[in-house]
């Protein structure tokens, strides 16, 4: 049986990409490094470094070089986000959920379903387009 160790790294914590942090979590031979951490998955997002709704961000926590001193430390890192039943991924503005395989098909009569968390803002556009297997869907 293979084992891997972990461990969180906090938006919080200034210290998590100092290069003091890199060579402990070498020394430890942590393989694996969870970001940004705790519930900050829930409003952290990696591309403007805020915490939607308020929270900590220390300096020196950004996303780039937490990712560098992850694989510095010879450890994967693992990005926290919240969303189920579908692999979400954003490219600049657009936002794709795409299935699993255990809801890639769905029989005559069936459903699925998938879900995020998120925060709105007033100051976000109404989005553009919205698309269904390549087929555009209405808005409002």
């Amino acid at each position: 049986m293979r084992r891997a160790s972990g461990l969180t790294a906090a938006v919080w914590d200034g210290r998590m990409n100092d290069a003091a942090t890199t060579g402990l979590l070498r020394d430890a031979s942590v393989k694996l490094v969870r970001y940004p951490g705790g519930g900050y998955g829930d409003g952290y997002h990696w591309q403007t470094h805020p915490v939607e709704g308020g929270g900590y961000v220390a300096g020196n926590t950004e996303f780039d070089p937490f990712v560098a001193m992850a694989h510095a430390a010879g450890a994967q890192p693992i990005i926290t986000a919240n969303a189920w039943n579908a692999t979400v991924t954003q490219t600049g503005n657009a936002v794709t959920a795409r299935n699993l395989s255990c809801n890639a098909t769905i029989p005559a009569g069936g459903s699925t379903s998938f879900g995020f968390q998120g925060t709105w803002t007033t100051g976000d556009a109404d989005p553009g387009t919205f698309t269904l297997n390549g087929t555009t869907c209405a808005i409002g």
